[in-house]
């Protein structure tokens, strides 16, 4: 047997609300506050979503600057200042593996919609959509879930996991969206706390050259927070297939050595030396690079772009973090809650799991949050099945026949050697 779990809250959300001006008791007829937004064949709910006498009918008509009438009289009596929503939806339709399984109506006065389905496994999906049965129109699916439920990264999880540990299973003393906006402000954190986490660096190689050509767009998993590592450069002639790296240049040297003005084969060459960053705009969210000298040849060179990529915003439940361990994220989220809460002496606690002990943590015992993280980026750095050396002769001048003229300072090297 597998239970769905289907929450209500988006149902409501920005939905259009009024109140009863005065209190209901009986009939089709209800007064409120006003009702500019409502209309013959909408859906009205009738108090606020998880309460026990909360529940739905069909508007009819409406009349006057304050005055529904229902199609039917409602079940239960309704005080003065009851909410009144106009919402889309009435039923929500469940597929297993694509196949309908279940039409419900939806519990209005539950926080979640609940249907257990006994024949179920943990290896069917799952999915579901909303049904206006008044409009005979739908929604969009919901993400594919599979029976054995949320994955241990996913929003859903950290959402449920969140709620276990405040003790707010039922919704009552924090919101989805306040969770999903703290969940989201440690990936923030996490973000700012250093830009080159091994878990989001990635590499994109699928640019090439364009003849006259020197300015391409950078790729779009960098957007606003990513940042750019370093770019290698595939130059293949059909004889001729050699991989070098490019050498960053700050705008103002790059303006110096691209001084020629003229684009034409007279300063065109395939062999590209440098490259420099440039910002984002309309185009391109996450900015561009020129190179140097122009390309001469469409299709001549590649570029491979490696780059640590921004955060994905977790917005839907099956949306799934980068951060390969989920239980930070939560940590944080858990210390925000219990602030709103008052409960200041607990929300210390897993602040400070969250941010993790202080000062050196090199093989030290007890390590969380973003302690452990940074231990976790370290280890990364190198393989551990051979020793590293300080000094390793490659040759004269090994660095600036890789990469130009450069330097390495005190930081880099205390960053990797010691």
């Amino acid at each position: 047997m597998r239970k769905i779990i289907i929450s209500n809250s988006v149902l409501t959300d920005d939905s259009y609300k009024t109140g009863l001006s005065s209190a209901y008791s009986s009939g089709t007829t209800l007064t409120v506050y006003s009702n500019v937004s409502f209309a013959a064949n909408d859906l009205a709910v009738i108090g606020e979503l998880g309460e026990e006498t909360t529940e739905l009918k069909k508007v009819d008509s409406i009349s006057g600057a304050a005055t529904i009438t229902l199609a039917s009289a409602l079940n239960f009596s309704h005080s003065k200042d009851t909410p009144v929503y106009r919402v889309a939806w009435d039923q929500v339709e469940i597929d297993r593996n694509q196949t309908l399984i279940s039409t419900s109506a939806i519990q209005w006065d539950h926080k979640d919609t609940i249907y257990y389905d006994s024949p179920g496994t943990a290896t069917d999906s799952y999915r579901f959509r909303f049904y206006n049965s008044v409009l005979a129109t739908y929604s969009e699916y919901s993400p594919t879930i599979t029976g054995a439920g949320y994955p241990r990264n996913s929003l859903g999880y950290l959402i449920r996991e969140v709620r276990k540990v405040i003790r707010d299973k039922e919704r009552k003393l924090v919101t989805d969206d306040e969770i999903i906006r703290f969940i989201n402000a440690a990936q923030d954190i996490i973000s700012g706390v250093r830009s080159d986490w091994w878990f989001l660096r990635n590499e994109n190689s699928s640019t090439t050259t364009t003849a006259g050509t020197s300015k391409y767009a950078l790729p779009s998993g960098i957007d606003n927070l990513g940042v750019t590592d370093t770019i290698r450069y595939n130059y293949n002639d059909g004889t001729t297939n050699e991989i070098y790296q490019l050498k960053y240049i700050p705008l103002l040297e790059y303006d110096y050595v691209s001084r020629d003005n003229r684009n034409d084969d007279t300063i065109r060459d395939d062999w590209v030396q440098y490259y420099t960053l440039l910002p984002a705009d309309s185009s391109s969210a996450s900015g561009y690079y020129n190179v140097w000298p122009i390309p001469k040849t469409t299709g001549r060179g590649t570029f491979y772009v490696r780059y640590f990529e921004e955060m994905t915003d977790l917005d839907d439940v099956a949306d799934t973090t980068q951060v390969p361990l989920p239980q930070i994220i939560e940590d944080y989220a858990i210390a925000m809650c219990y602030k709103i809460l008052n409960r200041e002496d607990i929300a210390k606690v897993y602040e400070d799991r969250f941010w993790g002990p202080a000062g050196e943590i090199k093989g030290r015992r007890g390590l969380t949050g973003l302690a452990l993280l940074e231990q976790l980026n370290y280890n990364q750095k190198r393989p551990k099945g051979q020793p590293r050396s300080l000094v390793d002769f490659t040759g004269r001048e090994p660095l600036r026949r890789l990469f130009g003229n450069v330097r390495i300072d005190r930081d880099r090297l205390h960053e990797d050697y010691f």
